[in-house]
Order: structure tokens, then sequence, then C-alpha cells
């Protein structure tokens, strides 16, 4: 009996073996994405404290134009969805 659990470990390790080298191979693959956030990687790690410190203001430059970006588009948004509102509004109140 012993023989049939070593077998069947062999075999669940060779399922979990396959799963994880697929899981491997879809995680290597370099991917382009249409939003521009993601970029290549940058080892933060590696970097002198002078050099960090110019990658971190490098950051929030990035993510205060990605911010200001995001504020106006939801502005414009909001405008134009008001400006509708208000047009058919009016045209309701004039023409009924």
């Amino acid at each position: 009996m012993a023989f049939v659990g070593y077998i069947a470990s062999v075999i669940a390790k060779k399922a979990n073996d396959v799963r994880r080298e697929r899981k491997k191979a879809s995680f290597n693959q370099q991917r382009s994405y249409s939003s521009g956030i993601y970029k290549k990687f940058i080892d933060h790690r590696k970097m002198s404290a002078s050099q960090f410190t110019a990658f971190q203001e490098e950051l929030r430059k990035q993510r205060r134009n990605l911010t200001i970006k995001n504020i106006v588009l939801v502005v414009f948004s909001t405008l134009v969805t008001l400006v509708t509102v208000y047009y058919f509004i009016s045209y309701i109140e004039t023409n009924f």
C-alpha cells in the first residue's frame, strides 16, 4: 500500500510542476499595455541615496501629471453631461 501512495504523490508532483511551469511562462511573457502606467522595471534597491531621491521625484511628477489629466477628463465629461442635461430640460420646457 505504501507503493500506491508513493505513485500518487509522484503523479501529484508532476501535475503541480506542469501547473507551476505554465504560471512561470505566462509571468515571463512580455506584454504591452495600452495605458502608459506599466514601464520597464527599475530596481530601486540598487540605487544610491541621491539616485533614489531623484527617482522618487520623477515618480511624483509622473503621478501628479496623471492625476491632473484624470481630473481634467472628469471635469470635462461632467461639464458635457451637465450641458446636455440642461439642453434637454430647456428643450422639453419650451416645446411642451
